[in-house]
């Protein structure tokens, strides 16, 4: 029944655009291929693709993509291995005509017949990484595929463990600098959930390599390649985030590399890496400069708040706190849900009486103070109404007890905190 009213649809589309009589033929049939394409008719689809394809190459880009789609959908349909092999040899045959008909693609047909051989497990490690290579080197920017770009590492990282003499430890770091770089440059046009995968794959090719790359060959790395490459914007960025991913930071090449990235692209990523840098240097007024400005110049709310947060709790906390409370106000500011910052003012309050306080009860009843700020955690992030519960509760404990408050005279009054603190808070009755 699903067959017949199949062939009866496309008789009517077909009926139906013929009597178009202005309508060049073979578009006709690319508008009736579409029709029921889109209602899944996939059976009475493939013969009218067939028909397209044998004789209207000239609308190939018309129905270029249905026609990967139903001969994939063809390849599914096979049960005998030799007429499945055959399936798939015609898909590689159709990115062949596809490549002549329009060369304009032609430099993009490479990648996808590689996948089509690893995907459907019929090529060769070294025939599947010939072609991907050769489309890396004269048509990067036909590597929109991201699991197409890890498929391509992974191949030569496997001939480098296999012992290829051409690879070397210097030429895999050199290959993943040139993958990040093409990365890097995709997310750049991307949106965050598109770019998602890009960045699993970057992660993923770093989890790869994490026994070769030891800080002491990636600094070696990057001394040699710094000259050579301190003009590459692109280069400086992957250069960067890979030391820093790899907590390689301490080798003054960091440095110099947060710097120079910085002095030609001011951002809050290169900002970010210079206050690292500095960091791990122990100048921590440069690093302090560096993060607030990075903290400026993110735009992105949540990004923002993780730069004020790190501001807070690893720069200025036991330095200053007056800007450490500041900071972790501005990151709440920006991210109203990052109970970790509330944690972290109860921590400062309960360890910040000295010049704060006057008297040992006041010094206890910053106890309290902390107690509540912590409790503040798990209204801000239900996830973490535990984790608050549970630090509000070690406060109180060091809080005046009740007995305590009676003698101080103290039950129902409220104390105000001077200093940096600048907060009250009730006494119990």
């Amino acid at each position: 029944m699903k067959k017949q009213f199949s062939l009866l649809l496309l008789m009517l589309l077909t009926g139906a655009i013929y009597a178009q009589k202005s309508v060049d033929p073979c578009q006709k049939k690319v508008v009736a291929l579409d029709s029921i394409f889109r209602l899944s008719e996939y059976e009475t689809a493939l013969s009218l693709f067939d028909d397209l394809r044998k004789n209207c190459n000239s609308q190939r880009e018309s129905f270029q993509y249905q026609g990967v789609d139903l001969l994939k959908y063809r390849i599914s349909t096979q049960k005998e291995p030799a007429a499945r092999e055959k399936s798939i040899r015609d898909l590689l045959a159709y990115y062949d005509e596809y490549a002549k008909v329009v060369p304009s693609k032609a430099k993009s047909v490479g990648v996808k017949k590689a996948m089509v051989l690893s995907d459907y497990e019929i090529g060769t490690p070294d025939e599947i990484y010939a072609m991907l290579d050769k489309s890396f080197i004269t048509d990067r920017d036909s590597f929109d595929d991201p699991k197409a770009i890890m498929q391509y590492f992974k191949l030569y990282y496997d001939k480098f463990k296999k012992g290829d003499k051409d690879i070397t430890v210097v030429s895999l770091f050199s290959k993943q600098d040139d993958i990040d770089q093409l990365i890097a440059s995709k997310i750049s046009k991307l949106n965050d959930k598109e770019a998602r995968p890009f960045n699993q794959v970057s992660k993923s090719i770093g989890n790869l390599v994490k026994k070769e790359a030891d800080c002491k060959s990636l600094s070696s790395y990057y001394n040699t390649s710094f000259e050579q490459k301190k003009t590459d914007t692109l280069w400086l960025q992957v250069a960067s985030e890979r030391l820093l991913a790899s907590s390689c930071t301490a080798d003054p090449v960091f440095l110099s590399i947060a710097q120079q990235s910085f002095k030609l692209k001011p951002t809050s990523k290169t900002a970010f890496g210079l206050g690292i840098a500095y960091q791990r240097q122990g100048k921590i007024d440069e690093s302090a400069r560096y993060f607030e400005q990075s903290a400026e110049l993110e735009s992105k709310p949540l990004e923002k708040a993780n730069r004020y947060f790190i501001l807070a709790s690893s720069i200025y906390r036991n330095r200053d706190n007056a800007k450490a409370k500041a900071s972790a106000l501005k990151a709440l500011q920006f991210d109203p849900a990052m109970g970790k910052a509330w944690l972290l003012l109860a921590q400062m309050y309960a360890s910040g009486s000295k010049g704060c306080t006057n008297s040992g009860f006041e010094k206890r009843a910053l106890n309290l103070l902390a107690s509540e700020t912590a409790l503040k955690a798990g209204v801000a992030n239900p996830k973490m109404k535990n984790t608050a519960e549970d630090a509000s509760k070690k406060y109180l404990a060091d809080a005046p007890t009740s007995q305590e408050i009676k003698e101080a005279g103290m039950a129902g009054k409220t104390i105000t905190f001077g200093c940096w603190i600048n907060e009250k808070v009730n006494i119990p009755k």
